[in-house]
């Protein structure tokens, strides 16, 4: 028995050290083949992120860019047309829209009658440059018309033929706070709301 023991003994020495150096193959060929992989799938992706941006003229050729390019022209040219400032016919002069003060509201002159007027003014100019200048003048061309619609009668006013001298007044007023060169560009005063009461 002790000499089978022995015998034995030796044997499962030397397997101890044959069994863990193929362990030890075996564990660094997973990690190789691990690393290997891991590498492989971080150039990968590596290589299709960086693609867009560092696309070189090669890439550029294989692909068929025609389509997004025309795409891309597309809307360029229609955004820098929506931003560009409509400029008018050689010979014409745009007309725009300056809204005066939001509502005009003054007793009218009536003697008998307690009534009032309330009112709003839409000026059309032909140069946006003078409609800023204009703005900047509505408090005097607010008082002027203050003044002028509180020296009015109900009479004066009803018929479309008073509107129009009204409207011709206004117009006048408003003209006379701009330069004499400038006045022309405001073309007529129009009523948005016209209300007596």
């Amino acid at each position: 028995m002790s000499t089978l023991a022995t015998a034995a003994a030796p044997a499962d020495g030397n397997a101890t050290p044959k069994k863990s150096k193929k362990k030890l193959i075996i564990i660094i060929a997973a990690v190789a083949l691990a690393l290997g992989a891991g590498g492989g799938w971080y150039f990968m992706n590596a290589k299709s992120h960086a693609k867009p941006a560092d696309m070189s003229e090669e890439d550029d050729e294989d692909e068929d860019p025609a389509p997004a390019k025309a795409a891309d022209s597309k809307a360029a040219d229609s955004k820098a047309e929506a931003s560009k400032p409509k400029s008018p016919k050689k010979g014409k002069k745009v007309l725009d829209y300056l809204v005066g003060d939001p509502l005009y509201t003054v007793n009218l002159a009536d003697e008998e009658n307690d009534r009032y007027l309330q009112m709003g003014l839409v000026f059309e100019i032909t140069d946006l440059k003078v409609g800023d200048e204009l703005k900047e003048r509505m408090p005097s061309v607010r008082s002027s018309v203050l003044l002028l619609l509180s020296t009015k009668k109900v009479r004066e006013l009803l018929s479309a033929e008073g509107k129009k001298v009204l409207s011709a007044e206004i117009l006048e007023l408003a003209r006379g706070t701009l330069p004499s060169r400038e006045r022309k560009e405001i073309k007529a005063v129009d009523f948005s709301t016209f209300v007596i009461q």
